[in-house]
């Protein structure tokens, strides 16, 4: 443990550039600082003249150079802070009266925490009014594709020193750059569940790089991370303003066994009937890919002769059919596909889904290079365009599709344009490698029709595996809308018989 972790009540330096800066909204900055309830933290202000405020000793006013930037300013204030802790305020924002309290309680049960972060409170799209940003457990993934752990971000001094000033080059991404190198090297990062960070006037603060300028430097402070985690992928603007696509490049060429479990029935989508089965191996055999595909095909021995032989026709060298007799096990099936297949890679799908987006395979496949990534799962929607599946939601014990039925304008704090973990995936559309499957004993048969996947999705993470939901990536999925889901109480119990008890999901909580 090092000195700076031992502090029983540590000292926080909270670091304010003013900048062009009106003084009354400094001045409101150091109101919330100095009605903290904790007397342990120093404020350094930095700018061209000398800060006319405060005979509190506390309050340190430091005098920029001539022409220096608000970059070497902060650099400035961040060696001359004598915190074991430091963080950024900017001017006009105001924290909670309880925040140092709250981040010393954080340290004390944790005290090898060298990165904190906390909720805060933001204004979403138009609305007026701010909104709590209830913010998930440490999440890099979502980091990559929004700053969420910028505010409140508590570093701890001996992590600052070893990942060096703020940058230059990223401008006003610095902060950006500056928390995705602290996390790379951070030995333990920790969420701080309360809203301490209100931002001015109840502005925006999901982002610092929401106008154009800042919105691309804060791409190519992403980029720089993916480049020194030695992921090969290009970063990229996001769908909103100071968000960010991470596309991982597709890499050499695998072999590929998408498994899909079928009796070939029909229904009605868009207006048109459509044998399910066919459609969805049709729309993923036309998809671009560089991977070699074979479709596994497990069907029921009812189903119909003609399904059977229009699939083969699809592509003789690719369709292969395997027999499946017996009552309707899901994870059998599955489990069955699996074992006659031959891809180093494994994609189920359910037979009543159809791609959407042209490279989904590519891009569905491709985070699987990564040794930490045990699975990937696809954003799914309804015939009616609306969400369907966005990563599973585990909490009190209830498994849910988080963020069901929501439309594109139900951004849920930008969870639904960037990647991010989750706690679990669907089994209508994901992908393993052939080992990960094989090393948690693929789908648990015990589980015939429900909570297959949930079982999955905690064996995995229970070894250490992140599980990815890529936003980008896009199928529809005709499971009906209306269609209440029915499981049985033996199943619940079969499930909870299996993991321990659920508390609050770690990265789609309720509030």
């Amino acid at each position: 443990m090092t000195e700076a972790h031992a502090d029983v009540r540590p000292l926080i330096s909270f670091i304010v550039v003013e900048g062009v800066a009106d003084p009354d909204a400094l001045d409101a900055t150091l109101g919330s600082l100095a009605a903290q309830l904790s007397s342990d933290w120093e404020v350094l202000v930095v700018g061209a003249t000398e800060h006319r405020s405060s005979d509190d000793p506390r309050v340190r006013s430091l005098r920029t150079e001539p022409g220096a930037s608000a970059i070497a300013s902060m650099n400035r204030a961040l060696r001359s802070a004598t915190g074991s802790f430091v963080t950024l305020v900017r001017p006009g924002d105001s924290l909670r009266d309880d925040a140092v309290v709250r981040i010393a309680a954080a340290l004390a049960s944790c005290p090898d925490a060298d990165f904190l972060y906390s909720d805060e409170y933001v204004r979403v799209g138009d609305d007026t009014t701010t909104t709590e940003f209830t913010k998930p457990e440490w999440s890099p993934e979502r980091l990559l594709g929004q700053p969420y752990a910028l505010r409140l971000a508590v570093v701890s001094r001996s992590l600052a020193d070893r990942i060096g000033d703020f940058e230059e080059r990223f401008e006003q991404a610095a902060p950006q750059d500056f928390v995705l190198r602290a996390t790379e090297q951070a030995e333990r990062i920790v969420h701080v569940p309360h809203a301490l960070y209100r931002v001015a006037g109840g502005g925006r603060a999901l982002s610092d790089t929401t106008d154009p300028v800042g919105w691309e430097f804060g791409r190519q402070a992403v980029q720089a991370a993916l480049d020194r985690r030695g992921i090969a992928a290009s970063a990229v603007l996001g769908p909103l303003p100071g968000t960010f696509g991470v596309h991982r490049h597709p890499g050499d060429p695998r072999h590929v066994s998408i498994v899909i479990p079928t009796r070939g029935t029909s229904g009605t989508v868009f207006g048109s009937e459509r044998v399910f089965v066919l459609e969805a191996v049709r729309s993923v055999l036309a998809a671009p890919t560089i991977h070699h595909l074979e479709v596994v095909i497990v069907h029921d021995l009812d189903t119909p002769a003609p399904v059977l032989d229009a699939l083969v026709g699809l592509s003789p060298d690719a369709v292969r059919l395997v027999p499946f007799d017996g009552p309707f096990n899901f994870s059998r099936k599955c489990n069955v596909g699996f074992l006659a297949a031959h891809g180093e890679i494994v994609v189920f799908l359910n037979d009543d889904t159809e791609l959407i987006t042209p490279d989904a395979i590519n891009r569905l496949v491709a985070p699987l290079r990564e040794p930490d990534v045990g699975m990937t799962g696809a954003k799914l929607r309804y015939e009616d365009d609306s969400l369907q599946h966005a990563g599973h939601r585990y909490n009190d014990n209830e498994f849910t599709h988080a963020f069901l039925g929501a439309t594109d304008d139900d951004r849920g704090f930008g969870a639904l344009q960037v990647n991010r973990e989750v706690s679990g995936l669907t089994a209508a559309c994901v992908a393993l490698r052939s080992e990960v499957f094989e090393e948690v004993g693929g789908f648990f048969e015990g589980l015939p029709i429900n909570f297959n996947d949930v079982d999955l999705s905690l064996k995995l993470r229970s070894v250490g595996y992140r599980l990815l939901w890529l936003a980008g990536v896009e199928f529809s999925h005709f499971e009906s809308k209306s269609r209440a889901p029915e499981f049985s109480r033996n199943e619940v119990e079969i499930l909870l018989a299996r993991w321990v008890a659920f508390g609050r999901d770690p990265y789609t909580p309720v509030v």
